[in-house]
């Protein structure tokens, strides 16, 4: 369920981490994940996954081309999540789907880190994750308690299988659920807009269909 990996396969069970020059270099070769020091490497998605990956972040770029509230970005876009003054070091690493930045974060990391060659040393404002049939549920529920401890504000689990989408959000951990006939809102990240949960699972012939 990450922005290229439907599957997943710990391949190192120190739970240390690794150096952050190391991970970069490591990622370029194949995607990985860096999970409470233990790597992770992530394996190509199906089609049907890329599809809504993408999709969504269309919808999302045009709403943000009129209200330019900060970044929509798509899949590969590591995160750091424990990127603090300890920047040397990776012990955990995101890869969403999607993910949404606000102007005011990006321009303090920039601020802070300056040139744009390494990855985001923080955790998004939205994270989406698309889950895969292979996905075991107890890494998504690891996945979305990471993001949320590291500081999401709003985490979407975009289920094809069951054609559902689960809104977690600090508030409510657990979160809950919309069915196709439901509307995915953006608030409190992306207030004012919002999107069918067919739309989400079917792409924009859903929206034209109806």
């Amino acid at each position: 369920m990450t922005a290229t990996a439907p599957t997943k396969k710990q391949e190192t069970s120190t739970a240390t981490g690794l150096p952050l020059a190391e991970w970069m270099e490591r990622y370029t070769r194949q995607p990985i994940e860096v999970v409470s020091g233990e790597i992770v490497t992530m394996s190509p998605p199906t089609r049907q996954h890329v599809r809504i990956a993408r999709d969504l972040l269309f919808a999302i770029e045009a709403f943000l081309e009129k209200n330019p509230l900060g970044e929509v970005w798509p899949d590969n876009t590591p995160y750091v999540l424990d990127g603090d003054e300890r920047k040397d070091w990776v012990r955990d690493s995101r890869v969403p789907d999607v993910s949404f930045i606000s102007r005011e974060r990006i321009n303090a990391h920039e601020e802070k880190y300056g040139s744009e060659e390494g990855p985001w040393r923080l955790a998004p404002d939205l994270a989406v994750e698309v889950v895969s049939t292979n996905d075991r549920y107890s890494d998504v529920v690891q996945k979305v308690a990471d993001y949320l401890r590291y500081g999401t504000r709003l985490v979407w689990v975009i289920d094809p299988q069951n054609r559902t989408v689960r809104v977690h959000t600090p508030d409510d951990p657990d979160g809950h659920t919309l069915h196709e006939a439901d509307t995915l809102p953006g608030d409190p990240v992306l207030p004012g807009w919002q999107i069918a949960v067919r739309v989400v699972l079917d792409g924009p012939e859903a929206q034209q269909a109806e």
